[in-house]
């Protein structure tokens, strides 16, 4: 990873391989890198998750534990996901990716409220779809709690829907980079698609429409499937809208 401060980790403005800081990262850093207002951030990448396994044995023992699980045992499925988790959350951060992490919050969000958000290596593919399944942890002050939803965001990595979901589909994540970002408080949070899911019976647009989800609040509860967002489609001239 290319970083004037670490090599742990960098700026939003400077993620730009996918294979490093995930598909989430790579891309805010591009939408930032345009001039879009993406809110300031950094990422520690698959260097510091690597730091994280390596560093406390974490890694053979959640192995361990995945080899032989069958998704059609999901009371295994579950149980492992309680070990792993209890073994990860008593995981520290390294040393050195420590010193990384309080480095670049210094530099480049100081005194905001964050939140922090995985960025997992493949989780959105042509394959495979994460959304929902991977922590993000918002509200974060100080530097122990920043430390602390750093380790909660790893441990996501195998959690039960994830983790059952990979298992599922025959899919494996690649790493984890995680998104340290200032924190918007949102009145009104959605998702944007560019190519709608297809509604069966439905008669094909060309081009489509643009689908708006959205929900009060953050959007983690659209994304989690904790509620029926409201919904809308905009014409991709803008000129047209409707509310469904």
């Amino acid at each position: 990873m290319t970083c004037a401060t670490t090599p742990y980790g960098c700026s939003l403005d400077e993620a730009m391989d996918p294979r490093e800081v995930g598909g989430k990262a790579a891309t805010l850093g591009r939408m930032r890198r345009r001039g879009l207002p993406v809110p300031p951030g950094f990422v520690l990448g698959r260097s510091s998750f690597e730091a994280w396994l390596n560093g406390h044995a974490v890694r053979g023992a959640i192995t361990a534990l995945t080899d032989g699980l069958d998704p059609a045992a999901p009371d295994r499925v579950r149980t492992a996901v309680r070990q792993i988790r209890a073994l990860a959350l008593a995981a520290p951060v390294p040393p050195a990716v420590r010193e990384a992490l309080h480095a670049l919050r210094a530099a480049i969000v100081p005194r905001a409220r964050l939140i922090v958000r995985s960025s997992a290596i493949g989780e959105d593919s042509a394959r495979a779809s994460f959304a929902g399944q991977l922590d993000s942890l918002p509200g974060v002050d100080t530097a122990e709690a920043l430390e602390g939803a750093l380790v909660a965001c790893w441990a996501s990595y195998w959690s039960e829907r994830a983790l059952a979901y990979q298992l599922a589909r025959g899919v494996r994540l690649a790493g984890m980079g995680v998104v340290v970002q200032e924190l918007v408080p949102s009145r009104v949070s959605g998702v944007l698609f560019t190519v709608p899911p297809i509604v069966s019976g439905a008669p094909p647009r060309d081009p489509p429409d643009l689908l708006v989800e959205y929900c009060p609040g953050p959007g983690d509860a659209i994304v989690s499937g904790r509620v029926d967002p409201g919904r809308l489609t905009l014409s991709r001239d803008g000129r047209s809208w409707t509310i469904h």
